[in-house]
């Protein structure tokens, strides 16, 4: 894991801390069709949220079409690319289709029974009736949300135990209309299209109040995922010597997390200094004038290494 030092003051010491190099990419992330923009050289790539609001006229369906693509930087790596939608109301279905094929339809029909669903979550003491006796996407009831990734569509919505539920699974595929292939993919390398709209089963025309947002993870990172501290987790302060040829120098090693449990090497030092349980300091003295090399091992996860070099002085000669 490469890191850099950072350098303060602190009376006649100095206290040394390490953070880690950000991700890095010069690739660019650009939706355009019915709105325009772009984003680039982030980690995460973030198209900010961009709104498709509006109804459709009489028995219309309200829709809006996008163009989403990545254009790759060189040398740089590509992880993933998700699609969200906020919803902050939606009048009484959904529908999207990928590159001209329909992933998703449903309406009111599925999922409410006075419409003949065969379910009985979205009414009376159904799981996703968080008030009232059934639920009503438009009104927002449930903060719905439609996540849409290769391979994977969720509408998460709230349910009245406190959690979140992807609420597709519980609508009533049976009925006639009904769409939700889950097979599919898309290749933001490539570019792909993709329509969102609202379908309304109830009765009058449909309407949506939402917010598109797209997310790319492109590295190179330095970053260790599997395992991290806090950014300021390991640090030094160096007491100079306070005369010259007097070993008198000190290193005091301190932590934040006391989860885990250290061993600290510092060269020139035959025993390496332990902190573990409750306790969150340690001090080495006795030290001469020089540059030392002081490395952090969690003893709990071999792979993780921190070092860094503390220089101790001593005063100037009159």
């Amino acid at each position: 894991m490469k890191k850099f030092l950072l350098l303060g003051f602190l009376a006649s010491s100095f206290l040394f801390y390490a953070q880690d190099d950000p991700c890095s990419n010069t690739s660019t992330l650009s939706v355009t069709g019915d709105f325009n923009v772009e984003a680039s050289g982030t980690y995460p790539m973030i198209i900010p949220p961009q709104n498709i609001s509006g109804s459709g006229s009489g028995s219309q369906v309200f829709r809006k079409n996008v163009d989403i693509k990545l254009s790759l930087g060189s040398g740089d790596v590509f992880e993933s690319c998700i699609v969200k939608l906020d919803l902050q109301d939606f009048d009484d279905g959904l529908q999207f289709d990928i590159d001209g094929t329909n992933l998703l339809n449903f309406q009111q029909k599925h999922w409410d029974n006075t419409f003949g669903a065969n379910t009985t979550e979205f009414n009376g003491e159904g799981r996703f009736v968080t008030s009232g006796g059934m639920w009503t996407p438009w009104s927002g009831q449930g903060n719905p949300k439609l996540e849409i990734s290769t391979g994977k569509v969720q509408l998460m919505v709230d349910t009245k135990n406190g959690g979140r539920e992807d609420a597709l699974p519980f609508m009533d595929s049976t009925v006639a209309d009904w769409k939700l292939i889950s097979t599919f993919t898309y290749d933001c390398l490539k570019g792909f299209n993709l329509l969102i709209g609202n379908q309304n089963g109830g009765g009058g025309p449909s309407g949506i109040n939402a917010k598109l947002t797209v997310e790319a993870y492109v590295g190179p990172c330095n970053t260790n995922t599997s395992f991290s501290l806090q950014d300021d987790n390991n640090k030094i302060t160096v007491g100079s010597c306070t005369c010259n040829a007097k070993n008198d120098g000190s290193l005091a090693l301190s932590i934040e997390d006391t989860k885990y449990n250290y061993t600290i090497s510092v060269s020139g030092v035959s025993d390496p200094i332990k902190i573990s349980g409750t306790n969150k300091t340690a001090n080495v003295t006795g030290l001469a004038k020089g540059t030392y090399t002081v490395c952090f091992k969690v003893d709990e996860n071999p792979d993780y290494e921190q070092c860094f070099e503390a220089v101790i002085t001593e005063p100037i000669s009159l």
